[in-house]
This record gives structure tokens, sequence and C-alpha cells, in this order.
């Protein structure tokens, strides 16, 4: 989808297949909308990352892992 799009359809291979992967980055942004930002990543393990400026929403479309924020460790997989 570009910047001029209204609506679309947004497939999550079509995402997938467009991430560079190892060894380039893991991410790539598919959808921009003002200072919206979604990318789709597929983190390599182990997968840390130091704080971001910009909000975050984590959607787990598969699979499962630990998220460590604030000093607390949520579990966290596609089914729940």
């Amino acid at each position: 989808m570009n910047q001029i799009d209204r609506s679309g359809l947004i497939r999550l291979t079509d995402a997938e297949a467009a991430i560079p992967g190892p060894p380039g980055p893991h991410s790539v942004s598919f959808l921009q909308r003002g200072t919206l930002n979604v990318k789709l990543s597929l983190p390599v393990h182990p997968n840390q990352q130091t704080p971001h400026t910009q909000d975050e929403l984590y959607v787990i479309a598969r699979g499962s892992g630990v998220l460590v924020h604030d000093g607390r460790r949520d579990s966290f997989d596609a089914a729940t």
C-alpha cells in the first residue's frame, strides 16, 4: 500500500516476503499513515532490543516468546 491508498488488503505472506532477512534487516515497514508506521518483524533468537522512542504495539501472528519490559516478563504466543 502506498501513501495515497485509502484502503486495502495487507497479506502477512506479502509483507514477510519483503523482509531481506539474515544477514540484513529482520523487519519491513508495510503501512505508513502520518506518524503511524506499521512494521512486520521476524526476529532472530535471541532478539534483544533497546527502548524505542516511538510507541509500539506487538501483534503475534505465530510463535511464542517472552517480552521483558519495565522490569516485567510477559510470556506470549499466537493463541493467547
